[in-house]
């Protein structure tokens, strides 16, 4: 009896009684909803067991989902059925056990607690907890979420958020006991009146599909865990994909590394080979995919595994991160076939091995261990490198290309550990001279660039992950990037640069391709970027929300400067940096756009032609702020004139953008767009340099003043692509630097 009650009351909390039959007549929706429940567990009981399956059981938080489809995992199970209580979860205890599950997620009790008490429903718990724990599953249970301002559940007295806490209290002591897992979720949940927040579902059983997405981003680590292993068709070799179970996480890296294994000999289990080398966690760590290839035809072929190699380059397009691992006759065949065929790879590890002589010409950081000493000359001559200290070799232009010689007998799993913190964690690699993730023809490429990888830790840099509800119109995300040495600073000492993402990147971004994250740790300033375009559960900020976030970190962290504020950004971002230059002058000092000029189009820019012509026509000539703009000519060109009014169209982005920072700065410029004045930058400019970088590319650089004082700079990269150039992150800094912000008057002040 009092399970049907507890149905109805679920009923009465939903605000549902009656339901129109056909001819007009009614019938009690209780009857029918007890009915349909009952259905649903006669139809699991029918169907055959799933031993090792992820089971998800329990009431409509459950039922309502996809679990399969939203996690992309065919193991899992879903038995949650729509207003279920406890005590029903429990009478179904040998219909979830027999199916011997490796994970069970259980959410169930928040429709009880409004006619039980915590200790009942916590009592019932423990019965379904134990049953599954017994038999061999991990148990992961949920805490109750934050109540609604709704009525009672379970048609009993309103819930309070202490009787849901204390619950949860309840619940997480017995976890803390038992061995199972309590997931404490009700933060996440909870709004700013502390209930269920209404962004995230009507009710603590009622979802949304915020909600839900919520849900699977806090459930992804204990869901997807371990590594896929699938077989790759099409190569004319037996070759394998080892890649993490789950999606990418807040706290994960975006620059990913690739990997391709090449074993002494055909193996039957690729797995054996990722055990053997101890790649288990490192590729869960950092997202790694690994390739396993066995030789074409039971020994490696110069000219039939060539070409599978490129067969699999061609599967992966856009490579900006390859390592390539070989041991033994694997090792050989990289070392002397693959060696003239490296130019996008960005690290090498070879075990044993020999190679057939050829000429040094592509440079590869690599690590080469017990292996004959023609392999690591080789290694040595193609990438012009001189003895540092013991077994390490840099090239003393370039030290990212580094060879690193260990003549040492040891296992796999140790010569791997040393190969990524002494080689493969230096750097990446792609070739950005194209636009990088477009692909290329990697047949007939040029090297692909190397590009320094951050770590943090080596940095010295503290990383913060920040989500919060600073404007009231959604949470917001930001990464902060903090030197450690100036947690402590005095007060108004730091400067603060954000940096803003391209259109639907990451909001890692920046941080991990700009160079600004290795100049914060080098030069002495705070990094942070923003989640300004909006994705997934978080609110776009606009320039109204980065201001917000500005100020709220200037509070936050009283050591930085305000007077010394500035914004960069790639593509879009740049876009919007040079929208903050425009609208927020106020507040930002100097801002640096990269591969981003001015282009009307909603979907990356978030103010309007009308906008910023208003701006124009009411502060121009009257506002200052420094502001420099770079771009790769194989991106777009200074000498780009407007294509008429085509809102989305890139085609001039960059002069509009320094004709607009022009007018307002009141800079008088003379004629544009005419590459017979200067072919690069097509207009009269002062400071005319042209810099060879140490990745051979030509950097122009040219300056516009107002009088005596510098405030608009262009830089143009002959031949480069669509992307961040780290080398530019320097000239960026140097560029800002110069200028700061009068926190009282506004004035911006040239510091020459």
């Amino acid at each position: 009896m009092r399970k049907i009650l507890s149905t109805i009351g679920a009923a009465l909390a939903a605000g549902v009684l009656v339901s129109a039959q056909p001819g007009g007549g009614m019938m009690d929706f209780s009857k029918a909803f007890v009915a349909g429940k009952e259905r649903r567990a006669d139809i699991f009981n029918i169907m055959d067991p799933k031993p090792g399956c992820i089971l998800f059981a329990g009431g409509s938080i459950m039922e309502d989902c996809e679990w399969k489809e939203l996690f992309a995992n065919t193991d899992i199970l879903n038995r949650g059925i729509d207003g279920s209580t406890v005590g029903e979860l429990v009478d179904r205890i040998p219909e979830l056990t027999r199916h011997s599950p490796s994970k069970a997620f259980i959410e169930i009790g928040s429709s009880d607690l409004g006619s039980e008490s915590e200790e009942q429903v916590l009592s019932s718990v423990t019965k379904v907890s134990d049953a599954l724990l017994g038999a061999g599953a991990q148990v992961y249970l949920f805490c109750v979420l934050p109540p609604s301002n709704g009525g009672g559940m379970m048609g009993g007295a309103p819930v309070s958020p202490d009787k849901v806490k204390k619950y949860n209290s309840l619940l997480k002591a017995y976890c803390d006991r038992s061995g199972a897992e309590y997931l404490d979720m009700y933060s996440a949940f909870e709004g700013p009146d502390g209930r269920m927040n209404p962004k995230y579902g009507s009710s603590n059983t009622k979802l949304s599909v915020a909600g839900y997405s919520r849900l699977r981003e806090f459930l992804e680590p204990y869901v997807n865990t371990g590594l896929r292993c699938e077989e790759v068709e099409g190569l004319g070799a037996k070759a394998w994909r080892i890649s993490p179970k789950r999606r990418s996480g807040l706290a994960d890296r975006t620059v990913n590394p690739t990997y391709i294994i090449y074993p002494d000999k055909a193996v039957k289990d690729p797995m054996s080979i990722i055990k053997s080398f101890g790649m288990e966690s490192h590729i869960d760590e950092y997202l790694a995919t690994v390739y396993v290839v066995n030789p074409s035809s039971g020994k490696y072929s110069e000219v039939k595994d060539l070409e599978v190699y490129y067969k699999l380059l061609e599967k992966l397009r856009a490579i900006n991160n390859l390592k390539l691992i070989g041991k033994g006759a694997g090792a050989t065949f990289i070392n002397s076939v693959l060696s003239s065929h490296d130019k996008m790879v960005s690290g090498i590890l070879t075990i044993g091995g020999t190679i057939k002589p050829h000429a040094a010409s592509i440079p590869v950081p690599a690590y080469v261990a017990s292996s004959q000493k023609a392999v690591s000359d080789y290694y040595i001559a193609a990438n012009n490198a001189e003895k540092v200290s013991g077994n390490l070799y840099e090239n003393p232009s370039h030290p990212v290309e580094r060879v690193v010689v260990n003549s040492a007998k040891e296992s796999d799993a140790v010569l791997f550990a040393k190969a990524w913190d002494e080689v493969f964690s230096r750097n990446y690699r792609y070739n950005n001279y194209h636009t990088w993730y477009g692909g290329t023809d990697l047949r007939n490429t040029v090297p692909f660039e190397f590009v320094s990888y951050v770590m943090f830790d080596r940095l010295g840099i503290k990383r913060n992950i920040v989500e919060e509800n600073i404007c009231g119109w959604g949470d917001f995300l930001w990464y902060e990037y903090i030197p450690e040495r100036l947690l402590s600073a005095p007060k108004a000492s730091v400067p603060l640069v954000i940096m803003l993402h391209g259109n639907n990147n990451d909001p890692r971004t920046q941080a991990e391709t700009s160079g600004m994250v290795e100049l914060s740790s080098e030069k002495g300033f705070i990094a942070a970027e923003f989640e300004w375009q909006g994705r997934d559960r978080f609110a776009a900020m606009g320039t109204d929300g980065i201001e917000a976030t500005i100020r709220h970190l200037l509070a936050k962290y009283p050591q930085i400067d305000p007077s010394r504020v500035y914004c960069q950004g790639l593509s879009a971002g740049g876009m919007n940096t040079t929208n903050m230059c425009i609208f927020k002058t106020n507040l930002i000092a100097a801002g640096a756009s990269m591969a981003g000029g001015i282009i009307f189009d909603t979907r990356v820019n978030m103010n309007s032609q009308e906008a910023i012509n208003e701006q124009i026509r009411r502060y121009g000539g009257n506002m200052e702020v420094g502001y420099l703009i770079c771009a790769g000519t194989n991106d777009s060109r200074f000498t780009d004139t407007p294509s008429g009014n085509e809102p989305g169209n890139p085609k001039g982005g960059l002069l509009r953008a320094v004709e607009t920072l022009c007018q307002l700065n009141g800079i008088t410029l003379g004629k544009t767009a005419d590459p017979s004045i200067d072919p690069i930058f097509g207009m009269e400019v002062r400071d005319r340099k042209a810099i060879e970088t140490k990745d051979n590319l030509t950097m122009h650089e040219g300056t516009l003043y107002k009088g005596n004082t510098p405030l608009v700079k262009m830089i143009s990269l002959e031949e480069y692509g669509h992307w961040n150039y780290k080398g530019a992150a320097a000239e960026m800094w140097e560029f800002f630097t110069h200028y700061s912000r009068d926190p009282k008057t506004k004035r911006l002040i040239y510091h020459p």
